[in-house]
C-alpha cells in the first residue's frame, strides 16, 4: 500500500497560534484538510497509469484526526502502487505518468493555498 501524506504547516502554525479552538472550528479545518486531499486525488486521477483500472479505482482518501490534528492521506492500496508510482523507466500514455501523485501534490498546491486561506479566513478569522 502506498500511502503519501501531506502536512499543511499554514493551517497546523494557525490552530496552534490560536490554542483550543472550538470544536465548530476543528471540524471546519478537518473539512478543508480533507478537501486538500481530495483535490491532490483529483488531479492525480488524469496522470494514473490505467492498464485494467484497479490502481485508478483504488485511489482514496483517508482521514485521521488526533486531538486537533488531521492528517489526511492520499491512497493508492493495490499490491503494485508503490511501483507503478516509483518506476520512471516504464512508458505511460500520456497524460498517465509514474509519480501521479508527486504531479498532483504539485499542481494543486496554490488551489489548496487558497482554499485554505479563504475558507479559514471565512470561518474562523483573518490568516
Amino acid at each position: 500500500m502506498f500511502i503519501p501524506s501531506i502536512k499543511l504547516k499554514g493551517a497546523q502554525a494557525a490552530i496552534n497560534n490560536m490554542g483550543m479552538l472550538p470544536s465548530r472550528h476543528s471540524v471546519i479545518m478537518e473539512n478543508l484538510v480533507k478537501r486538500c486531499g481530495e483535490l491532490i486525488l483529483e488531479r492525480s486521477q488524469v496522470y494514473v497509469p490505467v492498464n485494467k483500472g484497479r490502481l485508478k479505482a483504488s485511489g482514496h482518501v483517508e482521514v485521521y484526526r488526533k486531538g486537533f490534528q488531521t492528517v489526511v492521506h492520499v491512497v493508492y492500496d493495490t499490491p503494485y502502487a508503490i511501483y507503478v508510482h516509483e518506476n520512471t523507466n516504464s512508458y505511460h500514455a500520456p497524460p498517465t505518468s509514474a509519480k501521479f501523485l508527486t504531479i498532483a501534490i504539485s499542481e494543486t498546491k496554490a488551489e489548496r493555498e487558497r482554499l485554505l486561506r479563504y475558507k479559514y479566513s471565512v470561518h474562523v478569522g483573518a490568516f
